[in-house]
């Protein structure tokens, strides 16, 4: 909670310095808490939970994003179709997973994962990690927590033109 709080709080680059400026701990203590794994699907699934009134219809949803990105180092770095753009463009490739609350309207982020592509250099017996795979994967990774009405999946026409 007041790591959260500081963050709304936060002027500037979210670094440990300004943590400690806006915050309540100082560098180290955040460095040491981010080093630690935190449990993003338990997080979402609880937040999902608390924020959506049990008599709310709920649906899953899954589709792929592109974020703009430059610099060799990055992993992942590779040419993936930018809507926005209309064609394909540098960056990096996402599948995020979301709890529609069609009740209310609204959408709830369950899970973010990024898309690794392999390389086409690769020989077929070791492209079993295709994007839809990934995809299939992240779904069976989070459908344990995700709400048990949730009982449908919707998902991208992408999905369905592939194997």
């Amino acid at each position: 909670a007041a790591l959260l709080a500081t963050i709304l709080a936060l002027r500037g680059r979210f670094n440990y310095r300004n943590l400690a400026r806006y915050g309540e701990y100082c560098e180290r203590s955040y460095a040491r808490q981010f080093a630690q794994p935190f449990p993003w699907l338990q997080y979402h699934a609880q937040v999902i939970l608390d924020a959506v009134p049990a008599a709310h219809e709920l649906i899953a949803a899954q589709d792929a994003s592109f974020i703009p990105k430059s610099g060799q180092p990055t992993p992942g770095l590779g040419q993936f179709y930018n809507g926005c753009a209309g064609r394909a463009e540098r960056g990096l490739e996402i599948s995020a997973l979301a709890v529609i609350d069609l009740t209310q309207k609204g959408a709830y982020v369950a899970a973010v994962t990024q898309i690794n592509t392999p390389s086409p250099k690769l020989k077929k017996a070791q492209t079993e990690l295709t994007r839809l795979n990934q995809a299939i994967a992240q779904v069976q990774m989070t459908r344990p927590h995700l709400p048990a009405r949730v009982r449908y999946l919707a998902a991208d026409g992408w999905y369905a033109k592939q194997k």
